[in-house]
């Protein structure tokens, strides 16, 4: 056609038409509304900030709507990520060409303090060897020698910077400004990480979990055993019977599709025994079912803020959680 107007009506495929399936997603609409009411009087009682800290439990009386919300996280076929020769992103390449323009190189070499410049130079190319014999020393295992040599890259870095700012700090009304931002940043530190008892557990946790990429989670341990043994206490060797452990089953979800994307929260359990609910101070009963809110489960992951019991779990991603870990991986 050579117009629009020449086309004709819009022909619908007949299998878009599926009166059960709209008739689903509008009970899942409704029971997300619900489940905002109860997420925004916890908001309101300060139980929680953002969504994402909260975990939802539900309990839903339709047996059909509740293997539908079980089958929602079912396995897709992922796709893997595009071809990952050269450095591309969206189909860009990305060139590591020198930006600056001669006007910017003339001011650089013009600098009056052709000294400091000497230094600073002669400073990061001394910071990069060391960066890049760690590096080594942490590839054949050798990590205490790894964090000293880090250690002093900060020392030596620091000494550097002291040096510059003392340069800066003598330009007019510098030093007053950056005296006040280094407050408000003070002031803004202690609020997101110190204020409430909740963020002092989520700081020590992160805390924690760079101690145990550190120096191994087994430091304290190792020293502790060997300690006992050294002291010639003696220790009881009568067998203590633990039971077996059921295997955790295996995750059926592909990262993507999961009901607590839906819901905006960093967790949802579907519940069987209503009796959970009972004494919670968020919840409601609906026509759907019963719906509670309580706090989220783990820590907060630095990259998608969604809380998890699996941040500080990966040694060479500790402050993330899982699925972020095999986001980075391009495993989806």
């Amino acid at each position: 056609h050579k117009s629009v107007f020449e086309s004709g009506w819009v022909k619908l495929d007949p299998q878009w038409l599926q009166p059960d399936l709209a008739l689903t997603w509008d009970k899942i609409r409704d029971l997300r509304t619900d489940v905002n009411k109860v997420m925004e009087q916890a908001r309101t009682d300060k139980a929680i900030g953002s969504s994402l800290e909260a975990k939802v439990l539900l309990q839903v009386s339709d047996p059909t709507l509740k293997a539908k919300l079980k089958a929602f996280s079912a396995p897709m076929t992922p796709t893997l990520n595009p071809s990952q020769e050269g450095n591309k992103m969206g189909g860009v390449v990305i060139s590591a060409t020198n930006s600056r323009t001669p006007t910017i190189d003339k001011l650089v070499n013009a600098s009056p303090l052709p000294a400091l410049q000497a230094t600073l130079t002669s400073g990061s190319n001394a910071i990069g060897a060391t960066i890049a014999t760690a590096i080594e020393a942490y590839s054949k295992g050798w990590r205490l020698i790894g964090n000293i040599l880090l250690v002093l890259t900060g020392a030596f870095g620091l000494y550097i910077a002291i040096g510059l700012l003392d340069i800066v700090n003598r330009i007019p009304f510098v030093e007053t400004t950056l005296q006040g931002v280094g407050i408000v940043m003070s002031g803004l530190f202690v609020v997101r990480n110190l204020l409430t008892k909740q963020k002092r557990k989520q700081t020590f946790d992160r805390a924690i979990a760079y101690k145990n990429y550190l120096i191994g989670a087994q430091y304290y341990t190792e020293r502790t055993i060997s300690a006992i043994e050294n002291s010639g206490e003696l220790i009881p060797t009568t067998p203590v019977h633990v039971p077996a452990q059921p295997a955790a089953p295996q995750s059926t979800s592909n990262g993507i599709d999961e009901l607590r994307y839906f819901f905006l929260a960093s967790q949802v359990e579907l519940i069987d025994d209503a009796s959970r609910l009972e004494g919670l101070q968020h919840q409601t009963t609906v026509e759907s079912g019963k719906i509670g809110v309580v706090n989220a489960d783990g820590t907060k992951c630095d990259r998608c803020w969604n809380y998890s019991p699996t941040v500080g779990q990966n040694s060479e991603h500790p402050i993330i959680c899982d699925r972020c870990v095999d986001a980075l991986a391009g495993k989806f």
